[in-house]
């Protein structure tokens, strides 16, 4: 493998996705809404937007996805349920409806996230699977290249409203 050439990592769980997302950004997210776009096993697009979004805004961030020729997105809200859960619900209907497969959709707050997608409380307990940020590692990059631990300012925000 050459410096060129992207190195191939295993992401076999949500905690695996939870520890990616920040080297994708550059930053640790928080009170936001993050997708990730792939073409079979391949990221082509990772973005976010603050929380709370105006539902209706959300159908914007549909060709961006539908550009890169996504097959598959993960949705990832950070951020207490009652500002979460409804973009997640919202983002996940419309990315479906879309023809998009949509592989999870995930809460992150409070040191624990959950699947919106997952029922089996064997694997996705009603309490939330613990989950720390700060001492997960991600595979793709050394210690020297650590995201930033927050951002301020969005990264992408829907055209003002008249």
């Amino acid at each position: 493998m050459t410096a060129s050439q992207p190195m191939p990592l295993s992401i076999s769980s949500p905690a695996d996705v939870l520890a990616l997302v920040p080297h994708l950004l550059g930053y640790q997210p928080g009170n936001s809404l993050v997708l990730i776009a792939t073409v079979g096993t391949k990221v082509v697009l990772a973005c976010r937007t603050d929380l709370p979004v105006v539902p209706e805004d959300l159908p914007q961030l549909l060709p961006s996805v539908q550009a890169v020729g996504s097959t598959h997105v993960i949705i990832v809200g950070y951020g207490p349920a009652p500002a979460v859960d409804p973009a997640l619900a919202a983002t996940h209907q419309i990315f479906t409806v879309a023809g998009l497969a949509v592989h999870d959709a995930l809460r992150v707050d409070d040191g624990r996230y959950w699947s919106l997608l997952c029922t089996d409380t064997d694997c996705c307990p009603p309490d939330g699977t613990p989950f720390d940020a700060e001492s997960t590692r991600s595979p793709c990059t050394p210690s020297s290249l650590d995201p930033a631990r927050s951002r301020t300012g969005p990264v992408w925000r829907p055209p003002s409203r008249r």
